[in-house]
């Protein structure tokens, strides 16, 4: 495993760790507050209990009614709390059923209470008999009440430092497990550095010294693994350079001398491409091949240009159809994709083009460069001086155009050295406008 990936992969468990830590905290502060809320609820049953048995006192000492409503009305304002107390285990279960059950039994004890005037006629008071009977059965059930709320409250106090202590422990246990992911990544990260630096740093040395024969020692695929392998590789590179310099020198001097040649090449080449007095042409092929439309202008020499009337920039990028709008039906495509496909040179005798601005007759020589462009040699008929001169209705003389057979066999030769995109081409030729 490389730095790198150790260095990730220890963030990220680190990241983890702390993410769990933080979910716990967040999970314990909630679980503590609603153990705090159960405990405040229980302190509340408490605190009702106590009142409920004050005023049911009160009631069967004096028998006012106002006592009597304020029993009614806190009573009632306890059962909502009663309602949300919440068990975590049996034991609380237990308790707050039991609560339940001495509130309800509370509840009924002092309904049972009938009103003075009905115990005696025109008694005020409840007798102290009554008063007695009563108070104890209510006081009993009351006290019960109490008792269970309070219990019920140090339960829950002691749910919430439960929570609170083995979340601590837990949060403890997660800090060392970072520490410990922390300080092993860091521990085994400078071990692998140190003693990959210290490689490095001798290999560097001897290299330094001139001792190419010296490896580094390569043990680990890591960063350092690598640079000691690239340190590798370029002494043994520099030891090959330097033990066949004089090979490298007369490699140098061939290759300019091959350059040379070629430059001599390219320059006559050039020179009997804008020289010679056919229409030479280079294209460059697209797609299939099987239109006018795939066989892309790249260049004119001057002798094409002179015929079709126009200037490179007017025809170079442009294709075969936009020159001749009928060169499909013309016959000459069919030979340049067979030669553009095998490679082998080809001859297309004079045949007569027409459109609607031109005609004339082409004989068409047609070979591929190893670039894979296409270069046509054509030989054109078209009207001789003497030919203009004459009077209308007169026959037109023609005169035939061909290339040497030196030129042919030139370009044919020279095709070898003609590859490179920058050598120019040899473009198609042109007619005459159709009179």
């Amino acid at each position: 495993m490389n730095i790198i990936n150790q260095i990730r992969i220890s963030l990220i468990l680190s990241l983890v760790l702390a993410v769990a830590i933080s979910g716990s905290i967040i999970m314990s502060y909630q679980n503590m507050q609603d153990f705090q809320r159960q405990e405040n609820l229980a302190a509340d049953v408490v605190r009702g209990g106590y009142e409920l048995s004050y005023l049911s006192n009160d009631y069967l000492i004096n028998a006012e009614p106002r006592a009597r409503l304020q029993w009614e009305e806190r009573y009632a304002s306890l059962q909502p709390i009663i309602s949300q107390l919440k068990p975590e285990n049996k034991e609380e279960a237990q308790s707050i059923a039991t609560i339940r059950e001495y509130n309800e039994n509370t509840g009924a004890l002092f309904r049972e209470i009938t009103e003075p005037g009905a115990l005696s006629n025109g008694a005020v008071l409840f007798p102290v008999s009554y008063q007695q009977v009563m108070w104890s059965r209510i006081n009993v059930q009351s006290q019960g009440l109490i008792f269970e709320a309070w219990q019920l409250r140090h339960l829950y106090g002691n749910d919430a430092s439960d929570a609170r202590f083995w979340n601590n422990i837990l949060v403890l246990a997660l800090i060392f497990a970072m520490l410990a992911i922390i300080s092993v990544n860091y521990l085994l990260i400078s071990r692998r550095l140190i003693q990959s630096i210290h490689d490095v740093n001798a290999g560097s040395e001897e290299f330094a010294a001139g001792n190419l024969e010296y490896r580094i020692s390569v043990s680990t695929d890591d960063e350092m693994g690598k640079v000691a392998a690239g340190l590798n590789r370029m002494a043994e590179q520099i030891r090959s350079v330097t033990a066949s310099r004089d090979e490298l020198n007369r490699e140098i001097e061939e290759r300019k001398r091959a350059e040379n040649a070629r430059r001599e090449s390219d320059a006559r080449f050039s020179d009997l491409f804008e020289t010679v007095t056919s229409g030479v042409a280079i294209y460059v092929v697209r797609n299939d091949g099987l239109s006018g439309k795939d066989y892309i202008i790249k260049d004119f020499n001057k002798t094409a240009l002179a015929l079709e009337g126009k200037n490179k920039e007017e025809v170079v990028g442009k294709s075969l159809f936009d020159l001749r709008p009928t060169i499909d039906e013309y016959g000459l495509i069919p030979i340049f994709r067979d030669v553009w496909k095998t490679g082998n040179p080809a001859f297309y005798p004079a045949t007569v083009y027409v459109d609607e601005k031109y005609t004339n007759y082409y004989e068409n020589r047609v070979f591929r460069l190893p670039s894979g462009e296409i270069v046509a040699v054509c030989i054109t008929m078209f009207p001789s001086r003497n030919g203009r001169k004459r009077k209308s209705g007169s026959p037109t003389r023609f005169s035939l155009h061909r290339p040497s057979p030196a030129l042919t066999g030139y370009l044919l030769s020279t095709i070898r050295v003609r590859s490179s995109p920058t050598t120019g081409g040899l473009s198609r030729c042109g007619g005459f406008p159709r009179r």
